[in-house]
């Protein structure tokens, strides 16, 4: 059966709270603030945290981070390192198409009033250098958050939803972007709805982890896999 790989990289590691894994592991609550606050997703917004990830200009000096100034400070640590990420992900920052992955609730009629945090990101990344911003898909329907305690959807259910817009033409490096990756399923639905392109990776934020680490400030590599054959798209995210 063959096998869908997707390369990645997350920018620190996330733990929810509460996470045995994140007790065990250093800055995971600085780590969970700076997600949180890029995401924005609480009706109260939570106070402003002090940050010192150790890859952004300020580090080892601590910014003070809230949702007001997040993808500025998450932008600032790929603005520094870009050279670095690009040779991770094995792409040239100015060929490469930045594509943010849809939440739950964005449609059309709301690209630009809806929470987005993804393109946030990307247009963060590309005032930073990285690529250009294509907006390739959002949802036909806006879907019930997973913060509102809505099941989590599966891929195909995900798949169903994407209404294309402006799929990349060009043969360019796609890089998928979000804030936060867990089980994968955004990052293969949205790879099957622009028909797989051969050079397509994915940058996050955050990533979740079920085992402690040394330092939830370091970078990640990952892999999202999947069967490209199988009835029912099963992704897994390989954790390097």
């Amino acid at each position: 059966m063959s096998m869908r790989v997707i390369r990645g990289l997350a920018l620190g590691t996330y733990y929810a709270v509460g996470a045995s894994a994140g007790s065990g592991s250093p800055n995971a609550s600085e780590m969970r603030g700076l997600v949180y606050a890029v995401k924005n997703n609480r009706a109260r917004p939570n106070p402003p945290q002090l940050i010192a990830h150790s890859r952004h200009p300020a580090a080892p000096r601590g910014v003070w981070v809230d949702r007001n100034n997040a993808v500025d400070y998450v932008a600032a640590i790929v603005a520094k390192h870009l050279r670095k990420i690009c040779a991770r992900l094995q792409l040239d920052a100015e060929d490469a198409i930045l594509v943010p992955t849809p939440s739950s609730t964005v449609v059309r009629s709301t690209i630009e009033t809806d929470r987005w945090p993804a393109l946030r990101l990307a247009r963060a990344f590309e005032a930073a250098g990285l690529g250009q911003c294509r907006i390739a898909a959002v949802n036909r329907q806006a879907m019930p958050s997973k913060t509102s305690g809505a099941a989590r959807r599966t891929t195909g259910e995900i798949l169903g939803n994407l209404d294309a817009i402006e799929l990349p033409t060009r043969k360019q490096p796609i890089v998928l972007i979000d804030d936060v990756i867990t089980k994968g399923r955004r990052v293969a639905a949205l790879d099957t709805a622009l028909s797989r392109p051969a050079e397509i990776c994915v940058l996050v934020v955050g990533m979740t982890d079920v085992d402690a680490i040394t330092d939830c400030y370091r970078p990640r590599l990952l892999q999202v896999r999947y069967a490209e054959t199988a009835d029912e798209i099963v992704p897994e995210v390989i954790r390097r």
